[in-house]
């Protein structure tokens, strides 16, 4: 008689989150650069030369470039999003200096120069993203500063007097003053430095939080406690701008169904 083997079944574990703990320290750090970069645009800081932003994007492209393992950076393959993303940018400084040229005024910066530093920060997370830790890592670094942005912006709307002197004095923001000196009511620009601009900059990190927090699910069962923090500040962040087509896409993000991520 042959003896059969009882045991219950082993119930499989999730898995642990981080997959790879060091793919993930490398792109949060990375990450963390580029999202610092975003949420300092309207901060008048500087270093040397470079305002406080432009600095950090370089900082992350640089870390990009030599914290990826020798040899990938060569190997890196062109694909078709990345070839629009060239041709968008490429387009987008042309026109803008051909009209300059042709009108006899000086380029605007940011239609000028803008559309490279968008390129800039996507060529950044293609180097970086290579699989599933390495996209939650960047999306954490890219995330986290948004939480001290949106706590600038609610308290901004509250009319708190040390942030609304901090702003006034730290921050590009002529429509902020402009509204004050008018004495009309108060849109929160935070460190962003108009109200349309840090919806549009919150929206996107709604996005990459509630991205954040269906990979914690998938991939080890749990509720980010993070991601939940960053989805209720970043939308308190929105309603403070009080901009109608923020807080509408904020709305429709929040009644979507789940994007699928495939881990």
């Amino acid at each position: 008689m042959t003896s059969s083997d009882i045991r219950p079944a082993r119930k499989s574990q999730p898995t642990f989150f981080p997959a790879d703990p060091g793919k993930f320290s490398r792109s949060a750090v990375v990450g963390s650069a580029l999202g610092v970069a975003a949420a300092s645009v309207g901060l008048s800081w500087s270093v040397g030369s470079l305002n406080l932003s432009t600095f950090f994007l370089v900082i992350g492209f640089v870390l990009a470039v030599f914290v990826r393992p020798p040899g990938t950076v060569l190997g890196y393959r062109l694909r078709l999003f990345d070839l629009i993303a060239i041709v968008y940018a490429a387009a987008a400084v042309g026109i803008e200096n051909f009209d300059a040229m042709d009108l006899g005024h000086p380029p605007s910066p940011g239609y000028a120069y803008g559309p490279l530093y968008y390129f800039a920060a996507y060529v950044v997370a293609r180097l970086m993203v290579q699989g599933i830790s390495s996209f939650a890592g960047f999306l954490t670094g890219l995330v986290w500063p948004s939480i001290i942005v949106s706590v600038l912006g609610v308290l901004q709307l509250a009319r708190v007097g040390p942030v609304m002197d901090f702003l006034l004095s730290q921050t590009t923001s002529g429509s902020l003053a402009n509204r004050i000196a008018l004495g009309a009511s108060i849109r929160a620009t935070s460190t962003i430095g108009h109200w349309t601009s840090l919806g549009a900059y919150l929206c996107a990190i709604l996005a990459c939080a509630c991205a954040l927090l269906i990979l914690r699910r998938k991939t080890a069962g749990q509720v980010s406690a993070f991601a939940l923090v960053a989805i209720i500040t970043s939308a308190a962040g929105i309603v403070s701008t009080l901009t109608f087509a923020s807080i509408i896409v904020a709305i429709v993000r929040s009644l979507s169904p789940p994007i699928q991520i495939t881990v």
